[in-house]
């Protein structure tokens, strides 16, 4: 058993730095998702107007799922050849520009709405404030002892594809996160619907606005769980948490097939939201950084998203189709399985972290540095699969 880690020591000026930079991408992130977590609440209100079956429905969640985990591919990789504060400006300048245009086509006064306003305020915050690295805001730099410390090798399209795919512990990350997807896309977009047509609930109404209201803060919360659990408890693995995830996954979504009292829906749907984020937050996130280094993390993330959203496609027209066929029964235990396949991989990367090269380890052996801030230390197992 690796001893437990110290928590790192850094002055004020790095951590005021630090948080500077954490807060704006979170709140940026944020503001992307207003646009993107809407969907799934006009679902029912679509079919009603339109005539389409859930199947058809699906078709356009497959689709805009798909586009998605194809553009997060191919969009690590540039991220990591030109900076993650680039991609970020770019990809806040364009929602904010693809708003504008959505509002044009839509309806006079678009910018009554503020939701053009918000990813645009979002936009400038990260270009004045987010940095890629402590040198750029005028701070010393630090050795995180991730997968990449150590590497010299210029960093190249070829270099961060060789770090990220050709590395065992992050092609079963990538297969654990293809189930992830189809679990988290076929809880957050049907959901709305399932509590309007099996639960006979109204989307105006205040049951489902204070419960959507839960549901959504325990979301946040099982992110701070998990990044707690995975530092203090596990040692700096992901890859407990992840199963702890899965697990309350699987039980939530069979006490939503067994038991459909409103109450007992309502208190799954929010353990469910929670262990979602548990896991997106350690595979999508964390050990993307982890797995991925300081060099090619963007990379890592791309495929463990690009993954994650191949699955959430398979959601759409899928689940669409089987309610279709055989009614909300079914809904629930058609992810059971998923989630289930998601747990049995994390066991087996219970123990893997990062090994960062050789002449990292050597150096930080040899200065007797016995902590590691982002996960990974000298004394590591190297990263493959093991229990």
């Amino acid at each position: 058993m690796p001893p437990r880690p110290e928590r790192p020591r850094h002055d004020r000026a790095f951590r005021v730095r630090r948080t500077q930079n954490w807060l704006v991408m979170g709140f940026t992130y944020a503001a992307m998702y207003t646009a993107r977590y809407n969907f799934s609440y006009a679902n029912k209100s679509l079919s009603d107007q339109y005539g389409w079956s859930k199947a058809q429905i699906g078709g356009i969640i497959s689709f805009a799922t798909l586009v998605y985990g194809l553009a997060a591919l191919f969009n690590g990789p540039l991220a990591d050849r030109f900076g993650g504060r680039r991609a970020m400006l770019i990809g806040a300048s364009g929602a904010c520009v693809l708003n504008l245009l959505f509002g044009l086509a839509g309806y006079a006064g678009f910018l009554g709405t503020g939701t053009v306003l918000l990813v645009g305020v979002m936009a400038v915050l990260t270009f004045a404030v987010v940095q890629d690295k402590p040198a750029d805001a005028g701070l010393p730099d630090f050795d995180p002892e991730d997968a990449t410390s150590g590497d010299t090798e210029a960093i190249t399209l070829g270099y961060v594809a060789r770090k990220v795919f050709t590395n065992p512990v992050s092609l079963t990350i990538a297969g654990a996160e293809l189930c992830t997807g189809l679990v988290r896309k076929g809880f957050e977009e049907w959901f709305p619907r399932y509590m309007q047509e099996a639960q006979h609930l109204a989307l105006d109404s205040p049951v489902f606005k204070g419960g959507n209201f839960i549901i959504l803060l325990f979301g946040i919360l099982g992110a701070l769980v998990a990044g707690t659990m995975s530092d203090w408890v596990f040692r700096n693995r992901r890859t407990p948490v992840a199963f702890i995830g899965y697990a309350l996954i699987v039980g939530c979504l069979w006490v939503v097939w067994h038991d459909t009292r409103l109450p007992v829906v309502i208190a799954a749907f929010t353990i469910n939201s929670m262990a979602i984020s548990m896991v997106h937050s350690m595979l999508s996130g964390t050990a993307s950084m982890d797995f991925g280094g300081q060099r090619a993390a963007a990379t890592a993330a791309g495929l463990f998203d690009g993954m994650q959203y191949l699955g959430g496609s398979f959601a759409g027209i899928g689940i669409g189709k089987l309610v279709d066929l055989y009614g909300w029964r079914a809904w629930a235990p058609s992810m059971i399985g998923f989630a289930a396949v998601g747990a049995v991989l994390m066991v087996l990367l219970w123990n893997a972290r990062p090994a960062p090269h050789r002449a990292a380890a050597a150096q930080a052996a040899g200065a007797g540095r016995g902590t590691a801030p982002a996960g990974a230390s000298a004394g590591d197992v190297p990263a493959s699969p093991q229990r």
